[in-house]
This record gives structure tokens, C-alpha cells and sequence, in this order.
């Protein structure tokens, strides 16, 4: 498990004992094309680092069709919802390709804050400036709730 988690952007140059702290927390998922990783409405409880593959974000408003929002390749995340404090996921999560996945939950990464302060940081700034580069202005505001939520 810990070679697999340097390949991902934000752990590449996590120490080894950093490394250790992190890997039980994190677990392995693939999915084959078409399957649906996540449901919008569902509860949302975990947050998705894409190693492999591609999928389509797609949202679908109360009175009309599914609108594909984007598509998201190896080294982006998704299931933001989660460590948002969302109590929802507000859109689907559906596999174009074979997709593998490392996923972490809303109450391990509350345990790692508790019990790594400094890891569990340098963890959510690493998110939040991975997904902020899609949204141009939003890091410090996008780290702002990930830590409220948390």
C-alpha cells in the first residue's frame, strides 16, 4: 500500500514514517467501465484520490436531464462533499474507463486530525490546493471549509 500512495501528486514526498501514519487509512478500490462510484443524494462519507482511469461527473437537476459537469483523469479528486460537510454528495460519479481508486472516510480523516495534527495539514492543504487549481481563487477558501468540516 505504501508504494502505491508516493504515485499519488500529494504524497510524493511524504517520509516513510509519515507514510505509515496514512496507508491504514487509505484503501484500494477499482471499478470496472460504467459503474457508478458515487450517487448524488447519497450520504456522502468518503473522499475518492483517482489513480487510474477516467470518470464523468454528472448532475442532475430536480426537473430536467443529467448534465455531464466534467471529466476527471489519474491525480485529480472527487467526493469533495464528504470532508465539505455536506451531508449529501451533489452529483454522480460514473466510470468511463477501468478506474482505481484510493478512498478515505469523513471519520478516519476526523481520527487522523485528532491523533496527527500536523500530518492530517499538510494532508488537507495538499487537497485543497489540488482542487483549487480548478477553480481559480478558491484555496484558501476551499482549505477554510475542509477544516471547519473536520
Amino acid at each position: 500500500m505504501l508504494e502505491n500512495l508516493i504515485h499519488y501528486p500529494i504524497f510524493s514526498d511524504f517520509n516513510d514514517a509519515d507514510l505509515a501514519v496514512i496507508a491504514p487509512i487509505f484503501r484500494f478500490a477499482s471499478y470496472t467501465p460504467g459503474s457508478i462510484i458515487l450517487k448524488q443524494g447519497e450520504k456522502a462519507n468518503c473522499l475518492y484520490l483517482l489513480l487510474a482511469g477516467k470518470i464523468d461527473i454528472i448532475y442532475k437537476p430536480y426537473d430536467g436531464k443529467p448534465i455531464k459537469l466534467t471529466s476527471l483523469s489519474a491525480g485529480n479528486a472527487f467526493g469533495w462533499s464528504a470532508v465539505l460537510g455536506s451531508e449529501l454528495y451533489s452529483s454522480s460519479v460514473i466510470c468511463v474507463s477501468p478506474v482505481d481508486v484510493f478512498k478515505v472516510c469523513g471519520p478516519d480523516l476526523r481520527d487522523l486530525k485528532e491523533k496527527h495534527p500536523r500530518i492530517s495539514a499538510l494532508i488537507m492543504d495538499r487537497l485543497a490546493r489540488s482542487v483549487s487549481t480548478r477553480w481559480s481563487s478558491a484555496q484558501r477558501q476551499v482549505a477554510s471549509m475542509i477544516s471547519q468540516s473536520l
